[in-house]
């Protein structure tokens, strides 16, 4: 029958325990046999003794296998320090050894057996997820894949405690030591597994559609490794490096939010019609005018890149015009603009601009039945600089004519004139006039 050696937290508390029956259950180790497990401290004599001692003895007095291949030994906590030193300095004795949780360990650099019967023999690692021991745990199961051998790393729910102990000794009895399968390698999957999760549990939005595209090949072909019971652990570990890759490789999308809504700046009467302009928004790539006429519904009327446009279809003069603005871009469009209102005037020009005695200048100009009133600008600066320019508001749009006084002999003046329209708070103009010049001489 097969047999293993359990070492429960101390080296010094040893349990032989056979698989069934036994013979001779009263014998024991001290019997025909001297056996130094509890005079000596050094792991590696108490090693050797299990060798020269423990091994002769089970074959001696209970039904017990002779073959290698039909014995095991585990140890937990301290007892997984012992287990690893059989490992390292006496393997060929059995062709299963279980650790878990171990309490302490050498580098496998420090080994005396001979590193194939380390290979040849299954070494299955167990560990608690809250564990302070894990990462020794991991470094002895990394050693022994590294040198090629049969090493597995299982982590199980709890700390470093009976309730992790009791799983190991029951998974490593159940599916390593008690199996009738040859001792090849055991084929680790874990770090696949958990790759695949970790990709599964990301959000395509979140990431550029190259990477993730890249990504969810390296997963379609992970999933199809994972899934097929023959995969090689090259196979395995290709499989899990290519998609930790795509994983790591993966390059944030830039969010895109709808835009803030804009602002009209102005709206202006221009010859050709009446010219909008708004603020930019970063975050927009189009903008969308509507328009409406009197009292008319709202209609989009253009669809631009810029931020001005001239709405050559506003002619008809004293008509009521209302424009509002959106910001587009593909997540969406704003919220309207605050609307602007303007009414449409067509500008006038002069009939009469002449020097008359008295240092004067007269004016007379055509009529816009659907204005207000007129605005008179006249300046020694023909770019009507602030400081040189004078303005006179003519009210009533019947009134055509008015007189400029009280001007310099010798001075050449710019005049020019606009109708406006006043309706509630909004006042209107119209384009300016073509620009008179007249020189004072009498």
């Amino acid at each position: 029958m097969r047999w293993f050696l359990a070492f429960l937290l101390a080296v010094c508390m040893i349990s032989v325990v056979a698989a069934c029956g036994v013979e001779n259950s009263e014998a024991s180790p001290s019997e025909g046999a001297e056996s130094s497990v509890n005079n000596m401290s050094d792991l590696e004599a108490v090693a050797r003794n299990i060798a020269d001692v423990i091994v002769p003895f089970m074959e001696e007095n209970y039904s017990a296998s002779t073959e290698v291949n039909d014995r095991a030994v585990f140890g937990l906590s301290a007892g997984g320090s012992m287990a690893t030193t059989l490992m390292q300095t006496i393997p060929e004795e059995f062709a299963y050894i279980g650790i878990s949780s171990v309490g302490r360990s050498f580098p496998l650099s420090n080994a005396t057996a001979d590193l194939d019967d380390i290979k040849n023999t299954v070494i299955s690692v167990y560990c608690g997820n809250l564990d302070y021991r894990e990462p020794a745990s991991y470094t002895i199961y990394e050693e022994v894949a590294a040198l090629g051998g049969s090493a597995s790393f299982k982590v199980m729910s709890g700390a470093h405690d009976w309730s992790v102990w009791s799983s190991a000794v029951n998974d490593f009895l159940t599916n390593v030591a008690w199996q009738d399968e040859d001792t090849t390698s055991a084929v680790d999957t874990s770090a696949l597994t958990a790759a695949i999760e970790q990709a599964e549990a990301l959000t395509e939005s979140d990431y550029t559609s190259s990477t993730w595209a890249a990504l969810e090949t390296a997963l379609e072909s992970a999933k199809t490794v994972a899934a097929n019971a023959d995969a090689t652990q090259d196979e395995v570990d290709e499989a899990t490096s290519a998609l930790t890759a795509a994983i790591d490789a993966l390059a944030a999308a830039t969010k895109v939010t709808v835009p803030s809504a804009t602002k009209i700046t102005s709206a202006v009467n221009r010859a050709s019609g009446i010219k909008l302009s708004w603020n930019s928004v970063s975050t927009a790539t189009s903008y969308q005018v509507y328009r409406k006429i009197g009292s008319g519904s709202w209609k989009k009327v253009k669809t631009t890149s810029s931020t001005s446009w001239t709405d050559t279809a506003a002619t008809k003069n004293g008509t009521k015009y209302q424009y509002k603005v959106y910001a587009v871009n593909s997540a969406g469009k704003s919220k309207a603009s605050a609307a602007k209102t303007i009414y449409r005037l067509t500008a006038k020009h002069f009939t009469r601009a002449k020097n008359v005695s008295g240092k004067k200048i007269s004016l007379k100009w055509t009529r816009n039945t659907k204005a207000t009133g007129y605005q008179i600008q006249y300046s020694t600066s023909s770019s009507f600089s602030s400081s040189t320019t004078k303005t006179v508001t003519i009210k009533g749009n019947k009134n055509l004519t008015t007189t400029l006084k009280n001007l310099t002999k010798g001075k050449k003046y710019y005049i020019r004139m606009r109708a406006y329209k006043t309706s509630g708070s909004v006042t209107s103009y119209a384009g300016w006039s073509k620009v008179k010049t007249v020189t004072v001489k009498k």
